[in-house]
């Protein structure tokens, strides 16, 4: 899949020598937020790795045979998608892009491909987004998503839906 606006990026199949470029896409995503608790390196990278490992466990149980690609920009590795199909509907699992591609509306064009694909379909899409990520909450509301009223409320997610 590829998009012309604003970037000009592509996906590509993840493939297992993706592994390294998305383990750092997880923890340059997390690494400012754990810093704040005055770790030391050593402990941080630790926890990092273990949540890493753990949110693949996690991705590999709840989701067995995802889509998972590659967001390219030039040739050059920017951030990741997955995504789990079902009968009638494709959930977001995951989307990311590295802090210095943020912003630049790759997110956007990524999520409205998603969209288009699935209508396409007719399929709905779905996700679940921490209540306190308020850039990402906007982007979907802004991109048609509403509170998916067939999931259970989660004190720290909210489930969304776009059809």
């Amino acid at each position: 899949m590829t998009t012309q606006a604003p970037y000009r990026h592509r996906q590509r199949a993840a493939l297992t020598s993706d592994a390294s470029f998305l383990q750092r896409l997880f923890t340059d995503d997390r690494r400012p937020m754990l810093t704040a608790a005055g770790l030391t390196r050593a402990t941080l990278d630790g926890l990092l790795a273990m949540q890493w490992r753990a949110q693949r466990a996690s991705h590999a149980r709840m989701h067995p045979q995802p889509l998972d690609s590659i967001i390219e920009v030039g040739g050059r590795a920017v951030g990741r998608v997955l995504i789990d199909r079902a009968a009638d509907r494709t959930h977001l699992v995951d989307i990311a892009l590295l802090p210095e591609w943020r912003g630049r509306g790759i997110g956007t064009a990524v999520v409205q491909d998603l969209i288009s694909d699935a209508r396409s379909r007719g399929d709905a899409v779905t996700l679940s987004v921490a209540r306190d990520n308020d850039r990402a909450v906007r982007l979907y509301r802004r991109l048609g998503f509403v509170d998916d009223e067939a999931c259970t409320p989660s004190a720290t997610y909210t489930a969304l839906r776009c059809t």
